[in-house]
């Protein structure tokens, strides 16, 4: 039985799928063996994704920003009513649901939605990133009032 080996480094390709591939020359799917492209992200044959995308820096701002506001209002209400120990629990447990719920919102976007965006447009993406920007800086200019606010009060 032949062999196969690549025509570029010579060495031993692995076969995936009907198809025979070198993993140090190709880029492919380990799912279905065709050949993708590696800035997509995803097989458009199989829609295997291969590539795990983290959470952008303005993604983290996001959650924090939300779950800094759910903790917020938490926090306020247990002020109101009185604290107790119930009330400390209750306002950690629903802080971790906001934070867990809006994280599978975001990895979920990741997962399926990013990858089938595919905008090529540089004006389209500078604009995006001067918002974020400017989102970014918003929301800081907020939370130090806030902070600074509830120093200079008392």
């Amino acid at each position: 039985m032949k062999q196969n080996y690549c025509k570029y480094c010579k060495r031993k390709l692995i076969k995936v799928g009907n198809f025979h591939r070198c993993k140090y020359c190709d880029t492919f799917c380990y799912k279905c063996g065709n050949i993708v492209k590696k800035e997509a992200g995803f097989c458009i044959y199989c829609l295997e994704s291969f590539e795990v995308r983290k959470l952008s820096w303005f993604q983290k701002v996001i959650l924090f920003y939300i779950s800094f506001l759910m903790l917020a209002s938490n926090i306020h209400q247990d002020i109101i009513k009185g604290v107790s120990s119930g009330g400390i629990f209750g306002m950690l447990g629903s802080f971790l649901a906001y934070v867990a719920f809006f994280y599978l919102i975001m990895y979920l976007y990741n997962r399926f939605i990013h990858p089938k965006i595919n905008v090529k447009s540089k004006n389209l993406l500078l604009s995006w990133q001067i918002i974020r920007y400017i989102i970014t800086s918003l929301i800081v200019l907020w939370f130090l009032i806030a902070v600074f606010g509830l120093i200079f009060i008392k």
